[in-house]
């Protein structure tokens, strides 16, 4: 469930209180200016694309001379690129900077692409006038005899050069930030694609280097990607920084004649690089729970789609062509055998693949569950339609569609200790009839708190509503003790429940008690029961679980500090 109610705005702040994941930056005066050698870990939590810290090495099988025809300086005498994932080599200078938070101001000494890009993911003011900037950000070393002699990094014969380490690829880069005269950032590449894979890092990492005199050596996978994409894509800096892949609306259409949207996702890079990263390369389709929309997952779809990955976001409920004020008030049941076959097979179909990963959340996740108990073993003759040259074509659910399941916040029968039901219990029906009272069948979480106090006034725009009879039935859920948890007799290849104990038993929504029964219920060859504290309303958008879901979806192994999070894992 997307929105809280009035309860839950109450709460939120004991919540915040209870678990904050904030830490600020203590800002020290005064200290000796000293470099040292790596090794402090980049934060995960502060990450917006597709880099992690988890060393990896990878092996890209594509000749490198493919990769480097555009810059001839840079050779190699091997047919396989080794690249390095090390993104903990990064080194931090003993001193902060003498600076506050709220005192920074910016001058960006950038054009073009590059300083729109800046201007959109900066979380600082930019000035035009550098008299009142207390940083400047450039893109060439004005400085490079002195960094070069004093601090270790800077070009030599037009490659960048930190410490001890040569760069010998165009997509190497460094980014730095030091005292000279004035506070100065520098973002220097060997090439375009270098600069374009330190700019990136760059916005994911801005305290680092605001608040920090540091340097970080631009290297690795993600370095790469911005080269290959330049490669395939010659000249689009806009789409190399804001996303290397090309998004379009699709639909599909139920039994009943309901429009459900979805967004294709396709990477613009090139497939050497796809197969060469990625372990599998399954389509994946996201979904969010009530009151979401086709937004719920995008900011981790849209990583996915950027590292190569193939992605559709769906919408099964809070579109316009499903509520609007004279769209059906379909039930929950709908959902299972209508609404959600569709749309699986329309990924199907638009990929033209019979396997796919699927994440869903709270309702998304649920109703996942419920259809794919029903129909995994036998699949679903003529589940809907999907548009081919603007003609509505008929689609199968063929059986066993999804690979990986991974269930975030899946709510159950709503067993144990649960701070929404008592709340509903008080108001909930009294919401429901004054909705029906206005003969409204199509309901934001708003609608409900005002129908509460007596303002039962719908909201014009049909986007973030569910219909009555689904709330209704959410409703019946959360106040009858007798329901059956959902799950049973389902078997996936991989399924990963992620759950939130913020509440010691609950996320406030939905309680752990419910998730490890589902959790045992389902059947995996592999599967794992995850927590991490969050609110239930915040779980399609917290960075530590997008982590989690990338590592999971790409199926690589956990770190030690993912790896602490999981609190069962079974493999047959």
């Amino acid at each position: 469930m997307k929105k809280t109610s009035l309860l839950l705005i109450l709460l939120l702040p004991v919540v915040v209180a209870i678990h904050s994941e904030l830490e600020e930056h203590t800002i020290v005066t005064n200290s000796n200016f000293k470099i040292v050698e790596p090794d402090n870990k980049l934060s995960v939590e502060s990450l917006k694309h597709d880099v992690t810290n988890f060393l990896r090495v990878i092996k890209i099988v594509e000749p490198y001379e493919k990769l480097s025809k555009n810059y001839t300086p840079h050779t190699i005498n091997t047919n396989q690129l080794e690249v390095f994932v090390s993104l903990s080599d990064y080194t931090k200078v003993h001193r902060p900077k003498p600076v506050n938070k709220s005192d920074i101001v910016v001058f960006v000494n950038v054009t073009g692409d590059y300083y729109d890009y800046l201007k959109e993911y900066l979380n600082y003011p930019i000035t035009n006038n550098i008299s009142i900037a207390n940083f400047f950000i450039q893109l060439t070393p004005t400085n490079n005899n002195f960094t070069l002699n004093n601090l270790g990094f800077g070009m030599i014969n037009n490659h960048v050069k930190v410490f001890s380490k040569t760069s010998r690829y165009p997509f190497n880069a460094y980014i730095s930030s030091y005292y000279f005269e004035r506070n100065i950032i520098e973002i220097v590449g060997n090439s375009d694609s270098g600069t374009i894979a330190a700019l990136r890092e760059f916005v994911d990492l801005q305290d680092d280097f605001f608040l920090y005199d540091n340097i970080l050596f631009v290297d690795g996978v993600s370095a790469l990607a911005s080269h290959d994409y330049l490669l395939e894509n010659p000249n689009d800096f806009s789409g190399a920084l804001f996303g290397r892949y090309d998004k379009v609306q699709k639909r599909v259409k139920t039994n009943d004649g309901i429009i459900l949207r979805l967004e294709e996702l396709t990477p613009k890079l090139s497939a050497k690089y796809i197969e060469g990263v990625h372990n599998v390369t399954l389509p994946i389709a996201f979904a969010g729970g009530l009151w979401s929309d086709i937004n719920t997952w995008r900011t981790l779809g849209q990583d996915m789609a950027d590292s190569g990955r193939y992605v559709f976001l769906l919408e099964i409920t809070g579109g316009p062509y499903s509520e609007c004020s004279d769209c059906p008030d379909y039930t929950y049941q709908q959902l299972i055998d209508d609404f959600w076959p569709a749309l699986i097979a329309g990924v199907q179909a638009y990929s033209n693949s019979n396997k796919i990963q699927y994440v869903g959340s709270s309702n998304g996740a649920r109703t996942a569950i419920d259809s794919l108990s029903k129909y995994y073993r036998t699949g679903k003759d003529n589940a809907g339609y999907y548009s081919f040259n603007n003609e509505w074509r008929p689609t199968t659910l063929t059986s066993n569609p999804v690979d990986t399941l991974i269930a975030v916040g899946v709510p159950g029968a709503f067993e144990g200790i649960l701070p929404a039901r008592v709340f509903i219990k008080l108001t909930g029906d009294y919401a429901t009839k004054e909705i029906r009272s206005l003969n409204i069948t199509h309901v934001t979480a708003q609608d409900l708190e005002k129908a509460i106090i007596g303002l039962g006034n719908p909201a014009e725009s049909p986007i973030g509503k569910i219909s009555v009879n689904l709330w209704e039935q959410y409703q019946e859920w959360i106040l009858n003790k007798n329901d059956k948890q959902p799950g049973n007799g389902l078997s996936v290849n991989n399924f990963y429940l992620i759950q939130s104990n913020l509440l010691v038993s609950n996320d406030i929504i939905v309680t752990t008690k419910d998730e490890k029964e589902i959790y045992n219920q389902v059947e995996a060859n592999k599967k794992m029961l995850i927590n991490y504290p969050t609110l239930h309303s915040k779980m399609s958008s917290t960075p530590m679980i997008h982590i989690l879901s990338k590592e999971l979806l790409n199926k690589q192994d956990l770190n030690s500090q993912l790896r602490a999070l999981v609190l069962d894992e079974k493999n047959k």
